[in-house]
């Protein structure tokens, strides 16, 4: 069961059928939380989504849970 203070893409990703995990790729997270891979990757494009490549990668952009809740309340805050 999961604490209060899990990160929201954690309880989404249990519920999407993914494991729980430190990263989740992009496709990994717009399945997830229902949100287009298209808004995602321009949003980490523009900054507004933190992510990182794994050294060694050239593609495959990764977001830690954290990251995704810090975007997705900035998002709600800005939707309301």
């Amino acid at each position: 069961m999961e604490s209060e203070g899990t990160p929201e893409l954690l309880r989404m990703a249990r519920i999407a059928g993914l494991p729980a995990k430190g990263a989740y790729t992009l496709r990994e997270v717009a399945r997830a939380s229902g949100t287009s891979y298209t808004t995602l990757y321009e949003d980490a494009v523009a900054g507004r989504l933190q992510t990182f490549l794994p050294p060694g990668r050239t593609r495959g952009r990764l977001v830690k849970p954290e990251w995704f809740e810090d975007w997705w309340k900035e998002g709600m805050e800005n939707a309301g």
